[in-house]
């Protein structure tokens, strides 16, 4: 991220947007994970870019941004076992991209398949089924997104991070790693 406050705020502004787009296209998956990253303790701890916007006289600027970001955040909220976002789930029409498929898989999966009393835990089945069914669902109408060549070409040809959002590149990093490695080699072979 830019290393002054407007920098690292319009960053911060651009994932906001992408997670509203996010949002409009039903793809709560990586909606969970935009959110995630925009919510994590360094960006929280970024008081001086969340102050930028109040400080500069920009507080319809901050409110076109932080407010949908902490409603998204609610909607992806862990709370009452993620309530907020099933809700959406369930009014969402096709396409969608659900966020919990794998989490709950797996949370059935721990379940166990024989019951103390020696039965088949039937139940556990029939959750796997339900959310398999809803997968289903969910695959039955893919998203129809337009290639933009432009986008296309740059994912195929781009070999570094750009540097343009104070991202170090990735040569300067194996430039870097390779300093380090050479330095190690130097002082393990120095005695």
């Amino acid at each position: 991220m830019g290393r002054k406050p407007k920098g690292r705020a319009k960053m911060i502004a651009k994932f906001v947007q992408v997670a509203q787009e996010l949002r409009a296209l039903n793809n709560f998956n990586t909606l969970m994970a935009v959110i995630s990253g925009l919510t994590s303790t360094p960006i929280e701890r970024l008081k001086q870019t969340q102050t930028f916007f109040q400080t500069s006289g920009q507080i319809a600027e901050q409110e076109k941004y932080w407010q949908p970001l902490r409603e998204l955040e609610k909607l992806m909220s862990s709370d009452h076992l993620f309530a907020n976002y099933r809700v959406a789930l369930d009014e969402s029409e096709l396409p969608c991209i659900p966020g919990l498929v794998f989490r709950e898989m797996i949370y059935i999966e721990e379940q166990k398949d024989i019951l103390v009393d020696g039965s088949v835990n039937v139940s556990k089945a029939l959750m796997m089924g339900d959310v398999l069914l809803t997968l289903q669902r969910f695959q039955s109408k893919p998203h129809v997104i337009e290639r933009d060549p432009y986008i296309l070409s740059m994912i195929l040809e781009s070999t570094a991070l750009s540097t343009e959002v104070g991202l170090p590149s990735f040569e300067k990093r194996k430039k870097k790693q390779n300093k380090i490695k050479i330095l190690t080699y130097d002082v393990n072979n120095s005695k």
